[in-house]
């Protein structure tokens, strides 16, 4: 009976590695076929993933000029941490988020006292309070909020209102703290960023740190380092679009299934030829001789 005779178990064992051989060479190349299978290859080692080093400036414990030019003492000691923006603090909040505004991100960058510590903001909220710091970390969560009509600004002759109609909320993890997120409120996203989902996006930001904020989390309420922002000065997108890839709303490349197919036929024909190869039969030894004839 023949070794590949699939009544054999043998041949069955053949058989099978064939089949999965076969199967495992169609997934994988249908998933050579996607599109954010090229962008992964293409980004792998993409050196734009790690922000210049020139933005890992440490904190300057020097500079005199820590807080925000507009912010008053009277300000910031009304501000409540551990608890969300309440009535009170509105007008300072609209205070910073004006000045954010018409700012140039040039100068945000300079007043920024550079990358503090998670723990330091943290423990010491009073000590950083309306100072520009820079966070360094990943986005997880972006999300858009609208400006209510009646705190927009109706006309230039009053200092109360907003200047624009939105902004957003990103939930950043910082790097030097991965277990507790840091809530970014700014006016500006990158192009491309996705809202409302769980992503992954590195970024680096320079806000000014205003309270610990409450919110309700997966496991009750909990407090985050809130931050306002004008627009991130770094971030990493993947290439979304490669040559092979002209136009947006292509999702795969087009190649048809028979080449497809036949690339998994000549394949598989080489993993079958590589099992033959290693399931044949050892040939038996020449048997010795019944006696050995010795010299005389």
């Amino acid at each position: 009976m023949s070794q590949n005779d699939i009544r054999t178990y043998r041949g069955r064992r053949h058989y099978s590695r064939m089949i999965f051989g076969i199967g495992l060479v169609l997934i994988l190349g249908w998933q050579l076929c996607q599109k954010e299978t090229w962008n992964l290859l293409q980004n792998w080692n993409d050196p734009g993933k790690r922000p210049p080093e020139i933005l890992n400036r440490q904190e300057d414990i020097k500079r005199t000029d820590r807080v925000l030019e507009i912010l008053s003492p009277e300000m910031l000691e009304d501000i409540q941490d551990k608890a969300p923006v309440n009535a009170s603090e509105t007008r300072t909040v609209m205070k910073i988020w004006n000045y954010l505004n018409v700012t140039d991100i040039n100068a945000l960058e300079k007043a920024s006292l550079g990358k503090v510590l998670f723990a330091q903001y943290l423990k010491q909220p009073g000590a950083y309070r309306g100072c520009t710091v820079r966070i360094q970390g990943t986005v997880r969560l972006a999300m858009q909020r609208e400006i209510p009509e009646f705190l927009k600004k109706k006309d230039d002759k009053t200092d109360y209102g907003y200047d624009f109609d939105h902004f957003y909320e990103l939930w950043i993890q910082p790097d030097d703290n991965l277990a507790e997120p840091v809530l970014v409120n700014t006016l500006e996203i990158p192009e491309g960023i996705a809202l409302d989902e769980p992503i992954q996006v590195p970024i680096v930001i320079d806000g000014v740190f205003f309270k610990l904020y409450l919110y309700e989390g997966a496991e009750g309420m909990e407090t985050a380092p809130c931050f306002y922002a004008k627009a991130p000065i770094w971030y990493y997108l993947p290439q979304l679009k490669i040559e092979k890839f002209a136009e947006e709303e292509q999702k795969s490349i087009q190649i048809p299934f028979i080449y497809i197919l036949g690339g998994a036929f000549f394949l598989g024909a080489f993993i079958f030829w590589i099992i033959e190869q290693r399931t044949k039969p050892i040939p038996p030894e020449e048997p010795l001789p019944e006696k050995f004839e010795l010299p005389q």
